[in-house]
């Protein structure tokens, strides 16, 4: 189980195409959240981000605003 510590947290921006680009931003000891509007590229950023042995998860749904 993922441990996702609402105290700490770093919130970055990154558009799936360029993710391998920004890679070298992210911690592999802290877990990742990916987040869209529709849940299904979260879905792609996440299984991604496993590939590359980081602690991501996507979040279901969509997000509102």
């Amino acid at each position: 189980m993922m441990n996702f510590n609402r105290a700490k947290y770093l919130e970055l921006h990154i558009y799936v195409p360029h993710l391998e680009e920004h890679l070298d931003e992210l911690d592999k000891n802290q877990a990742i959240a990916t987040y869209c509007g529709s849940g299904y590229r979260a879905s792609i950023a996440a299984s991604l981000l496993k590939l590359l042995t980081f602690l991501a998860r996507g979040m279901l749904g969509r997000l509102r605003g």
